[in-house]
C-alpha cells in the first residue's frame, strides 16, 4: 500500500498518537455485481462485525454525505462509535443542511464529527486512538493534543457554528499548541458518556451471564435476586472506581447520597406467572434523581415512574368572528407530579410522614421538590411542594405499586424539558 493512499493515512495517523491504540482492524467494501456496483454500507458492516467484533471505534475513508449518514445510521443501531471529519460548511452558522446539521438533527448518540478546514486530514481516528488508551469513563474527548494532524486557526464566529452543530474542534492556541474542543456526539451529549454508557452495559450484561453459568441453579428466592444484584454491583463499582460513577455524597442534612441504588423486587411479590417463566424483571439501578423537600427518593416501579403535568395551558388561544386569533400567556405555576413507588419500599412511609406533618400543622409543611434525568437534561425545580393526597392502599397477591400524588410550584425558568438516552 503506497503511503499517498488514503487507509495508509488513517493507519499512521493511529499508531502516531501518544499514546496510541495497540490495534486497528481493517475492513473493505466489496464489488458485487457484474457492473461492479459497490455493496451498501450495513452490508459490509454486517460482514465487518461477524468476521470480527471486537473493535468499538468505527471510521472510513470517505467523506461523502450520503455514505456518512448510512454509516451513521448503521452505528447507532449496533452501538457502535463512528467519528467521521466534515468540512468548511460546519462553519457556516446560516448552514442548516450540511453533513453536521444534517447529523445533529438526526439526534444520534453514537457519531462524533470533527469540524475543519483540512477535512482530508484523519481527525477521528487520531482521536480515538488517543482516548482509547484510556479506560472508559476515565477520559473526557476535550483538551486532547493530537500528533500528524493540523491545528486550525478559527474565529471565534466559526468556533461558535461548529460547537453550536454539536461539532467538536481541532485548534491552535498560544500560536503553536493545538487542542480539541467541545468532545461532544451529534445529539449533544459527551462522547465520553456514550462510550462509558456502553462499557457498562456490555460488562453488567457479562457479570449477570457469568453468575448465571457458574452457578448449577439460582433460586426464585429473595437468596437469588440477591445473587443477580450482587453482579449487577460488580460492574458498577468497577465503573465507579475508573471514574465513570461519581463516587457517594452526602446531601444537606448530613444523608448519604450513594452513588447508585439497585432496586429489585422481593420473591414474594414476583408474579406467579413470570415465577413460571423463570423471569425476573423489575430489577434496574436508578436514572433519576429525585429529592422532596431535602429528603431522597428512591424505589420507583419499572413502568411509568414519574408523570409531571402543568395544570393549566401556558398560552390560551381565542378565535374571533372574522377568523383572527390572539394568545394570551397565562403565568399558571401550579403542577401535578405522580411517583410510583413499590408497595415494599420504605419511601412510602417516609411520604406518609411528610403528609402527616401537613395535616398537623395545618398545611404548613411545604418544601421543594427536584427532580432531575441524569440521562439527560430534563430538570424541575419547584421551589414547593405537598402532598395533596396519601397513596391508595391495595391489598393482592400481585407486586402493586403506589401512587402518590404531588402538587408543586414552578415558574418557566424553574425546569428545562429535555431528550435523554
Amino acid at each position: 500500500m503506497k503511503a499517498e493512499h488514503d487507509l495508509y493515512k488513517a493507519v499512521n495517523v493511529a499508531f502516531a498518537q501518544k499514546p496510541a491504540t495497540d490495534v486497528v482492524y481493517i475492513g473493505n467494501r466489496k464489488m458485487s455485481g457484474s457492473g461492479g456496483n459497490t455493496e451498501d454500507w450495513p452490508t459490509t458492516l454486517q460482514a465487518i462485525r461477524k468476521e470480527n467484533d471486537l473493535w468499538y471505534g468505527l471510521a472510513i475513508t470517505s467523506r461523502q454525505p450520503e455514505d456518512i449518514l448510512a454509516v451513521a445510521d448503521w452505528a447507532e443501531s449496533a452501538e457502535k462509535l463512528f467519528g467521521t471529519v466534515a468540512a468548511q460548511e460546519a462553519f457556516d452558522g446560516s448552514n442548516t443542511r450540511d453533513i453536521v446539521s444534517q447529523l445533529k438533527a438526526k439526534n444520534l448518540t453514537h457519531t462524533f464529527v470533527l469540524a475543519s478546514t483540512y477535512p482530508e486530514l484523519f481527525y477521528e481516528v487520531a482521536l480515538m486512538s488517543r482516548c482509547f488508551t484510556v479506560y472508559p469513563g476515565g477520559e473526557t474527548w476535550a483538551n486532547k493534543s493530537l500528533t500528524v494532524v493540523t491545528g486550525d486557526e478559527l474565529l471565534e464566529s466559526q468556533y461558535d457554528a461548529a460547537r453550536k452543530k454539536n461539532a467538536s474542534t481541532y485548534e491552535v492556541f498560544n500560536g503553536d499548541f493545538p487542542l480539541t474542543q467541545t468532545g461532544k456526539v451529534a445529539s449533544g451529549e459527551w462522547i465520553d458518556v456514550v462510550r462509558f454508557g456502553d462499557w457498562l452495559k456490555a460488562e453488567m450484561q457479562a457479570d449477570v451471564v457469568a453468575a448465571l453459568s457458574n452457578a448449577n441453579k439460582i433460586p426464585y428466592t429473595d437468596e437469588g435476586i440477591g445473587i443477580i444484584k450482587n453482579a449487577m454491583l460488580s460492574s458498577l463499582a468497577l465503573g465507579r472506581a475508573r471514574g465513570g460513577i461519581a463516587p457517594d455524597s452526602l446531601d444537606e442534612n448530613g444523608d448519604v447520597l450513594p452513588s447508585w441504588v439497585i432496586t429489585a423486587p422481593l420473591a414474594r411479590d414476583i408474579s406467579a406467572n413470570n415465577k413460571g417463566l423463570r423471569v425476573l424483571k423489575d430489577v434496574g439501578c436508578n436514572e433519576l434523581s429525585v429529592t422532596f423537600h431535602g429528603k431522597t427518593i428512591r424505589d420507583f416501579a419499572d413502568s411509568s415512574i414519574i408523570k409531571v403535568t402543568k395544570d393549566s395551558d401556558a398560552i390560551t388561544t381565542k378565535e374571533g368572528v372574522d377568523g383572527g386569533i390572539s394568545r394570551s400567556i397565562t403565568y399558571g405555576k401550579l403542577w401535578t407530579v405522580e411517583l410510583q413507588i413499590l408497595q415494599t419500599s420504605p419511601v412510602n412511609e417516609l411520604l406518609f410522614r411528610e403528609f402527616q406533618k401537613d395535616m398537623v400543622s395545618g398545611g404548613a409543611n411545604t418544601g421543594p421538590l427536584t427532580i432531575e434525568d441524569l440521562r439527560g437534561k430534563t430538570v424541575f425545580n419547584f421551589t414547593k411542594s405537598w402532598i395533596a393526597k396519601p397513596a391508595d392502599t391495595e391489598f393482592s397477591n400481585e407486586t402493586v405499586n403506589r401512587t402518590w400524588t404531588i402538587r408543586a410550584v414552578a415558574a418557566p425558568t424553574d425546569y428545562t424539558l429535555g431528550g435523554n438516552d
